[in-house]
C-alpha cells in the first residue's frame, strides 16, 4: 500500500599516515539483553503509489498503519514479552547497528524503500534503502531486507485475528442473458470477474480476508451494451466474517438477503 527524508549514518575510513598498521573499527552491537525501551518498526514509501505504511514495535503496543490520502488507519495489539525477545536477538544477531547506505547523485529520489528504525537504551539508529539513498553491499541489503520481513511477519501475526473474511457470491440468473463482462472490486481491488466458461445459472464467488475496516465493494456488468452497477460500504468493525449475495438478472443486481 502505500509511501522522509531521514539523517544517514556515515562511517569515515582514516588512513594511517605515519604507521603501517591500519585501524580497524569494531562492528556496532546491540546489548546482549533487550533493552526496556527497546523499539523497532520500518516504513515502506515512494513509487507510484502516493502514501505510506508503517510496522512499529515497543514492549507495550505494536501498530501497523497506513497512510493515505491525508487520513491513518492503525491496528494494534501488545506483543508478548518472549516473542518481543525474539525479534530483539533476531535484530542483534542480524547486526543492524552496522548497516549503513550512501545518497547516490542523480537517482530517482521517489524510488520506493524502506526506512528502517531503531531505539535502544535511549539511543536511535536509522538506516534506508529508498529514494537516492542506497544500501551499498548487497549482503547489507540482504540483512536489511531480512530485518524488514522479520518485523513485517511480526505484526502480521499479532494483528492475523483483527483480519475478517469478506466474502461476496454472483447469481447468473439462468434465464437472463450472460453478460458480456462482469466485475466486482473492493477497495479498488479486483475480487471476481467473469470466466470464459461461465454460464447463465452459474455462481462466481470471491473472498478475502482484510483488516477489520470500512470497505466499499462495487459490482459492474455489461450486458448487451446496457451497464448494470450496485455499490455499499462494507463494515467489518464487530464482525465475524460478511458475506454478500448479489443476483445479476434482466433488471440488472438484487442484493439476496
Amino acid at each position: 500500500m502505500k509511501r522522509i527524508a531521514l539523517s544517514m549514518i556515515a562511517l569515515a575510513l582514516l588512513a594511517a599516515a605515519c604507521t603501517s598498521t591500519p585501524s580497524t573499527a569494531a562492528t556496532p552491537e546491540l546489548p546482549t539483553t533487550r533493552p526496556a525501551d527497546f523499539e523497532i518498526g520500518f516504513q515502506e514509501m515512494g513509487g507510484a503509489e502516493e502514501g505510506s505504511s508503517d510496522y512499529v514495535v515497543a514492549a507495550n503496543k505494536a501498530a501497523y498503519t497506513v497512510n493515505e490520502g491525508g487520513i491513518s488507519k492503525t491496528w494494534t495489539f501488545k506483543p508478548d514479552p518472549a516473542d518481543l525477545d525474539a525479534l530483539y536477538a533476531f535484530a542483534r544477531e542480524h547486526q543492524i547497528l552496522s548497516l549503513k547506505a550512501e545518497e547516490e547523485a542523480d537517482k530517482n529520489a521517489n524510488r520506493f524503500g524502506y526506512k528502517l528504525d531503531l531505539k535502544y537504551n535511549g539511543q536511535a539508529f536509522s538506516v534506508r534503502d529508498q529514494g537516492n539513498i542506497y544500501i551499498q553491499l548487497e549482503a547489507d541489503y540482504h540483512r536489511f531486507m531480512d530485518i524488514i520481513a522479520e518485523v513485517r511477519a511480526f505484526v502480521g501475526m499479532g494483528i492475523a485475528d483483527q483480519m475478517i473474511p469478506l466474502e461476496v457470491l454472483v447469481v447468473l440468473d439462468a434465464k437472463a442473458q450472460l453478460p458480456d463482462s462482469l466485475h466486482v472490486d473492493v477497495d479498488g481491488g479486483s475480487l471476481i470477474k467473469l470466466g470464459k466458461n461461465s454460464l447463465p445459472g452459474d455462481t462466481l464467488q470471491g473472498e478475502i480476508k482484510p483488516l477489520a475496516n470500512t470497505y466499499p465493494v462495487t459490482a459492474q456488468a455489461w450486458v448487451a451494451g446496457k451497464e448494470w452497477s450496485w455499490k455499499q460500504d462494507i463494515n467489518l468493525k464487530g464482525l465475524q466474517s460478511s458475506r454478500t449475495v448479489l443476483k445479476l438478472g434482466k433488471a440488472g443486481f438484487e442484493e439476496l438477503k
